[in-house]
This record gives C-alpha cells, sequence and structure tokens, in this order.
C-alpha cells in the first residue's frame, strides 16, 4: 500500500491558469491535467516521507488557491486534511532532521 500526500482540483474557473500552474511541478499534457482533474483523481501526489514532496504540494496549493482554484489535501489515509496540518507535518520533518543531524555530528566529535 502506497502511503502518499496528494492534492486535487475541486473546481476552477479556467485550466488555463490551473495547466499554467502545475506545469512547473511536472510536464503532463493539458488532456492528463484535465483527465485527472475531471475524474478527480490526485493531481499532484508523494510519498509520505518525501519532504521535498510535501514542501511542492504545499507550494503548489497556495499558488492555486491564490489564483481562486478550489483544491483539497489529502493525507496518507486519503483523508481531507487542512493546509496547516500538511504545514506542520513538514515543520515535523525538518525537526527530526535537525535533531538526527545533531545526532551525527555529536557521534562524529567522539
Amino acid at each position: 500500500m502506497n502511503l502518499i500526500n496528494g492534492l486535487k482540483i475541486d473546481s476552477y474557473d479556467s485550466i488555463a491558469k490551473v495547466v499554467k500552474i502545475l506545469r512547473k511541478y511536472g510536464d503532463w499534457s493539458i488532456a492528463d491535467n484535465k483527465k485527472c482533474i475531471e475524474n478527480h483523481d490526485y493531481i499532484l501526489c508523494y510519498d509520505c516521507a518525501d519532504e521535498e514532496g510535501l514542501e511542492q504540494i504545499i507550494k503548489c496549493y497556495k499558488e492555486l488557491t491564490s489564483e481562486k482554484i478550489d483544491v483539497s489535501l489529502y493525507d496518507t489515509n486519503h483523508r481531507p486534511v487542512t493546509i496547516q496540518i500538511m504545514m506542520n507535518r513538514l515543520n515535523m520533518y525538518h525537526e527530526i532532521g535537525e535533531e538526527l543531524q545533531a545526532e551525527i555530528d555529536a557521534e562524529e566529535e567522539k
């Protein structure tokens, strides 16, 4: 079972606006993007442990919503979540990374 964080497009006024933003995150065709949106499939998703992927989802979400495009975010259990939850998860990943690096540095000094 793939544990992913994902983003789906709920509604939009202009497919051109959606595609313009999504092209920054992948090289899918307009037809592929439109099909995913119409089928309410994930338009962007990453493994739950992929910190960079989570950053991309958050960045894409912010760009889309700034253009008044309705977007839903989903957690690893395919449940809707808020942007704040995603941002908190990303902050947690950063903190864990810093703690691990501090432990590695401490071990190297021994």
